[in-house]
């Protein structure tokens, strides 16, 4: 993880399967939203994009904005969101 979160209360990981890989995101501040760079030079192969898998906010019906932007190495998470995407 590169810049966004200074303060260090995003939680990521990346977990390898058969399909390939699964990135988790936590943001682990109750309080405050936040935006986090990723850069998955450190991966097998280039990511070209990906796909929601869970969000927290969705399958608890918590209603939140909608993020900015569909950058692949840009992240925008709620106060305690957790989401998980697949990496193609």
């Amino acid at each position: 993880m590169d810049g966004g979160d200074l303060q260090g209360l995003v939680l990521t990981y990346v977990r390898y399967t058969d399909r390939g890989a699964e990135f988790v995101a936590h943001n682990i501040d109750p309080c405050a939203a936040r935006e986090v760079y990723c850069r998955f030079g450190y991966l097998t192969s280039q990511v070209r994009s990906r796909e929601k898998c869970f969000d927290s906010y969705e399958t608890f019906a918590i209603a939140a904005d909608e993020p900015r932007g569909n950058e692949i190495g840009v992240l925008n998470l709620m106060p305690s969101q957790a989401v998980v995407w697949r990496l193609y």
